[in-house]
C-alpha cells in the first residue's frame, strides 16, 4: 500500500494531514487493578502508571468514579 503523498499524486487520497501537537493523545492501560492515585494537597494530585511512574495532576474537583 502506497504511503498518503503516493496516494495523493495517484488521485487515490486526499492532501496529507500534518500531525497536531495534543490531539488524539490518549493510551489504554491493559489491567487498571495497576493504577492507584494519591491527594497531593487541595489542588494537586498524583497518579501512578505502570512503566512511566507517578504523573502530576493539577485539578480542584474530585475524581469521579473508577479509574480506567
Amino acid at each position: 500500500m502506497p504511503i498518503d503523498g503516493q496516494r495523493f499524486f495517484r488521485g487515490l487520497g486526499g492532501y496529507p494531514q500534518p500531525r497536531k501537537k495534543f490531539r488524539n493523545d490518549s493510551f489504554a492501560l491493559p489491567d487498571p487493578s495497576y493504577l492507584s492515585f494519591k491527594r497531593l494537597n487541595k489542588n494537586r494530585g498524583a497518579l501512578k502508571l505502570p512503566k512511566i511512574g507517578w504523573v502530576q495532576l493539577l485539578g480542584y474537583r474530585p475524581l469521579g468514579g473508577e479509574l480506567r
